[in-house]
């Protein structure tokens, strides 16, 4: 076929190629799973983050808590243990304290003077009252030095580092006089007893702790004579 002069092909002549139009005014081909690819790739990320923050968080809750505690470590005390004294009377005595101490001094032929310190008999700050916990320390002092007549003792009391010299050396001694008369009251002799001031001088323990001044608040006995 051959082409006549009008542009229509005639009969028996090769047809000329068509054009795809759709095809050739289309853009390249894409991937069209690469969208999905990312997508995955990217919800596996976050599924791994999530795991993880997960993981940290138990691991957190099953990690032992480290505490600090703020309460004074007190120790236990020891099993008591009786003691009779000369005069037949029988007291529950614990050992290493003050009154333990003192009984068998007085039971011994131990020369005086000797001094002991309260383990429990100590005041609040600025105070000259003695606490309702020490009034059982007291109570067994006080038998123990009715059991020994003839003793003589002497009672000094202490302030901590706060304040003036002077006005530590009349707490001191308020808080001697405060002990010599619970004392009394329980029955031990006035002339048995006396009373003096060590004021802020001699402290157990530095001051620089609210600990340690408390101890330092403290009274100490001294034999003067059995």
């Amino acid at each position: 076929m051959t082409a006549t002069t009008d542009g229509t092909a005639a009969v028996g002549s090769p047809l000329p190629p068509v054009k795809n139009r759709a095809v050739e005014g289309a853009a390249p081909r894409k991937n069209f799973y690469l969208r999905w690819v990312v997508g995955a790739v990217g919800l596996l990320l976050l599924l791994l983050l999530f795991k993880s923050c997960v993981d940290n968080r138990q691991d957190a809750a099953m990690a032992p808590v480290e505490t600090t505690s703020t309460t004074a470590t007190i120790t236990a005390a020891l099993p008591l243990q009786a003691v009779t004294l000369p005069n037949g009377q029988k007291v529950d005595v614990e050992p290493n304290t003050l009154n333990f101490q003192l009984q068998e001094f007085l039971a011994s032929n131990v020369a005086a003077p000797r001094t002991f310190t309260f383990d429990r008999l100590n005041f609040a700050t600025s105070s000259a009252v003695v606490r309702a916990e020490d009034q059982p320390t007291i109570d067994t002092l006080a038998l123990i030095l009715n059991a020994y007549p003839e003793a003589r003792v002497r009672l000094d009391g202490y302030a901590d580092g706060r304040g003036s010299e002077p006005v530590n050396a009349e707490l001191g001694r308020q808080r001697a006089v405060a002990v010599a008369d619970a004392l009394v009251a329980k029955g031990v002799k006035r002339s048995s007893i006396s009373a003096a001031s060590g004021g802020e001088g001699n402290p157990q323990v530095a001051n620089a702790t609210a600990s340690g001044q408390a101890e330092n608040r403290r009274t100490e006995l001294t034999v003067l004579a059995r």
